[in-house]
């Protein structure tokens, strides 16, 4: 049976304008949360422009966009805004009681088809990056010229697909009433699949494809060797246990990558979870067969909740992305010791340590908040200021100052050396 023509009107149910309101509610929310931590990170990018002019302050302690994923996270703050706002436009819908075509319904259908395609490119820009990082131990460059590439051609491969589609045929109901809401209309299927459906789900698998072997690389099951130190390609090889280089660490070290570990699988399990129901209610109706109103709205109140989802898991799962102060440096944050001829341990020259959290016996760094601010292999010790870390075979556990052991860590040894002393 050939699909048929949109209607001009449809009317919605009271018991449908009521869902329907739910779902605008979770797209007002999906809308405004992203827009407004975009704002706050652009305005935060904005005055370290003005105060890393003042030569009395390190760049490092104004430096926010440390990384390419700060690129990356903006271009998803800004398609959840998109895709938010397609979903907050259902609000005339249920004030009007009706669904109607025309431009306000063509411009819904338009930035529905933006906002998606956009959130499914951009957690797969931050995808590739994480693997990239993480797996293959890539520094990415300082300057942030190839995410701005990286995101202009994601941006303008968006722009064609919406361009294409209505350039063809937007004379002909490209854009009209599809149920509570307005999109892509029954009268093209195919353009349906290829300009929307095809990179939700190809971003999709992608994710899943490249965490499950960078799970198990931190855990221990992959491990990645950089023979060549000045390039090549590395030499990966598998373990049966997880008694990888990434789990040579200390008890609390290894439990805290473990959580780590655990909150990087939510990112493909939350997208998985926002897609695919409204996935299978749309393909359902695509194939001829009644889908009840019910699934609808909920499928549709999850979708809406994407961008909401998104702020939550990266802002909580990634703090580095967040705008926030440096510490002021402390006259004694690590200290050295020595053993002297005499047999008497000694208190060596205190320096200030970099952001790595763990210099091990194997030569690798742990969160590097440069690149990524989460924990990963890492095969040089080097600190982002160009400072060496100390003796790949020193084991050197260093904390941030206002950790909950570092107190009693420093009050041992120093009661070793008096006692040394004495």
């Amino acid at each position: 049976m050939a699909p048929q023509p949109p209607p001009l009107v449809a009317t919605i149910p009271v018991e449908e304008r009521i869902g329907l309101a739910f779902i605008v509610e979770a797209a007002a929310l999906s809308t405004f949360a992203p827009l407004a931590l975009m704002i706050y990170l652009i305005y935060s990018a904005a005055k370290e422009s003005l105060v890393s002019k003042d030569p009395l302050i390190p760049s490092s302690r104004t430096r926010y966009f440390r990384s390419h994923l700060h690129y990356y996270f903006i271009s998803l703050l800004f398609a959840d805004t998109i895709q938010g706002l397609g979903g907050f436009m259902d609000l005339k819908w249920v004030s009007q009681g009706n669904v109607t075509g025309g431009a306000f319904c063509t411009a819904q259908g338009a930035l529905k088809q933006v906002g998606d395609v956009g959130v499914a490119l951009s957690i797969l820009a931050i995808t590739v990056h994480t693997f990239l990082v993480l797996f293959f131990h890539w520094t990415p460059p300082e300057s942030p010229r190839m995410a701005i590439v990286v995101l202009t051609l994601d941006w303008l491969f968006i722009t064609l697909l919406v361009s294409i589609g209505y350039a063809l045929h937007g004379r002909h109901e490209y854009y009209g009433i599809t149920g509570l809401w307005c999109w892509i209309t029954a009268l093209y299927p195919v353009e349906r699949i290829a300009l929307e459906y095809f990179w939700l789900w190809a971003a999709a698998l992608l994710n899943v494809l490249l965490y499950i072997p960078l799970f198990l690389a931190l855990r221990g099951n992959i491990v990645v060797v950089h023979s060549d130190p000045y390039g090549g390609w590395p030499k990966v090889s598998f373990r049966t246990t997880t008694k990888g280089l990434a789990w040579a660490r200390p008890r609390d070290i290894k439990v805290h990558m473990l959580r780590r570990l655990t909150l990087r699988l939510s990112y493909p399990l939350i997208y998985l979870i926002t897609i695919l129901p409204t996935s299978i209610t749309r393909f359902m109706s695509f194939a001829g067969h009644n889908v009840p109103y019910q699934a609808t709205v909920f499928c549709g109140l999850l979708f809406s909740c994407s961008g909401i989802f998104n702020v939550i898991l990266f802002t909580t799962t990634r703090p580095m992305l967040l705008p926030h102060t440096a510490p002021p440096p402390r006259e004694l944050t690590t200290m050295s010791f020595r053993r002297t001829a005499g047999g008497t341990t000694a208190l060596t020259e205190p320096f200030e340590p970099s952001a790595s959290t763990v210099t091990a016996r194997t030569g690798m760094n742990i969160a590097d908040p440069q690149v990524d601010g989460e924990l990963f292999p890492w095969h040089k010790s080097e600190s982002p200021q160009g400072h060496q870390e100390g003796d790949p075979e020193q084991i050197e556990l260093q904390r941030r100052p206002d950790d909950a052991d570092t107190a009693s860590i420093r009050s041992s040894k120093l009661g070793s050396i008096i006692g040394a002393a004495r």
